[in-house]
């Protein structure tokens, strides 16, 4: 590939991702739709993103963008909010999650001949909605501050569901279903347990190392050490990665507990880490976009089933949360339509065919397309209840 012209197309991504990132809180137009689709023109209808060239980065790049939005969940969290904050979003999320791999992932089974722990790679995959996403969108929506509370809180947790089990299951390998719960709790338990030990020495050394020039990129390097630590060991790497970012998402909860002297991240490593999420998650969706080829037409039917069955289990789980609860009764149907898949089911489709899970090469493209129509579907609800 010439430099110059993929110098010229990075430009191009960069440019659309910051205009589709504004377009986005200004119209509801969810950004992952104009970057996929400028990786569609720019990959198999100009040719100028060859698909050879970037196989061998999806792998890099998704894991960077997996341990990226990791730490930011986990900053983002605390143990009380987890724990008491939102007793419906817990519901909302759980249902979620557990309908949509169960219904996606035997739907998938049935129907893509696949072996019942691939199928439920997938279903997992699918298995909950896009904080980053959600969020503009409730920013737009006159609602009230719980409804509000319960669909952000539900898409955080249901984000992070997705990841750890996706990279647990993948963990596991090929491991007999009667041990599967076992070796689940060992795998999960072991990464959480380390990402936190590595947590606490970090909240230790924050004080004296967060006012030198280049933090938070020193912090990003630990966290990928820590998350190739783990997967090294045979634990979940993404699992660490999250229980280091709650170890600083909860650093004033942990001083007093150890009685150490903690810090909270400024606003300097928080803007930094938006800079570096933005442009490796632009990258990412541009490249996913360019690696759509025509293979991908004879499994639209297959897709669009799946799209209705995501959508079915989660008009169910709507519909669990609200019950004996008028004020989200009365939001039943926009919970249920609000279900856009984003960056991290993007990552984690190619996750099952790295650790060599056959019959999963095609993951990718269903969960483009998953992207693409959810998406479309939470604009046009939001664009609805806005106006109603």
């Amino acid at each position: 590939m010439d430099p110059l012209t993929l110098l010229g197309a990075f430009s191009l991504m960069v440019i659309v991702g910051f205009l589709s990132d504004f377009l986005f809180k200004k119209t509801l137009v969810p950004d992952t739709v104009p970057l996929i689709l400028l990786g569609i023109i720019l990959g198999p209808l100009l040719g100028i993103l060859p698909v050879q060239s970037l196989k061998p980065l999806i792998p890099l790049v998704g894991a960077l963008a997996l341990i990226v939005i990791l730490l930011d969940q986990g900053m983002e969290l605390s143990y009380a909010r987890l724990l008491k904050g939102a007793p419906r979003a817990v519901v909302l999320a759980l249902s979620t999650f557990l309908f949509s791999t169960l219904l996606i992932g035997l739907l998938s089974c049935f129907l893509l001949r696949l072996s019942l722990l691939a199928s439920f790679m997938l279903g997992a995959t699918l298995g909950g909605t896009s904080s980053v996403i959600i969020a503009p969108f409730l920013a737009k929506l006159h609602l009230h501050q719980r409804v509000r509370t319960v669909l952000l809180l539900d898409s955080v947790v249901t984000d992070v569901l997705c990841i750890v089990v996706v990279l647990v299951l993948c963990t596991l390998g090929k491991v007999a279903f009667a041990e599967m719960g076992r070796q689940l709790g060992i795998v999960f338990l072991a990464a959480l347990a380390f990402g936190t030990v590595v947590g606490i020495p970090w909240l230790v050394l924050m004080p004296r190392l967060q006012d030198m020039p280049f933090f938070y990129a020193l912090m990003l390097a630990v966290g990928v050490a820590v998350y190739v630590s783990a997967e090294g060991m045979g634990a979940s790497g993404g699992v660490a990665v999250l229980a280091f970012g709650l170890t600083m998402g909860n650093a004033s909860k942990l001083g007093r507990i150890f009685r150490i002297t903690t810090v909270p991240l400024g606003p300097e490593a928080r803007r930094f880490h938006d800079e570096v999420t933005f442009l490796i998650r632009t990258f990412f969706l541009v490249c996913l976009g360019a690696m759509v080829d025509r293979g991908i037409l004879p499994l639209l039917p297959l897709c669009i089933v799946l799209f209705l069955a995501a959508l079915l289990a989660r008009m169910a789980a709507a519909k669990v949360a609200s019950l004996r609860d008028p004020q989200l009764k009365e939001n039943e149907l926009l919970m249920g339509m609000l279900l856009p898949k984003g960056l991290a089911a993007a990552v984690l489709s190619y996750f099952p065919s790295q650790y060599g899970f056959a019959g999963t090469e095609a993951f990718p493209g269903i969960v483009v397309c998953l992207i693409l129509l959810t998406n479309i579907l939470s604009m046009i609800a939001s664009l609805r209840a806005k106006v109603g």
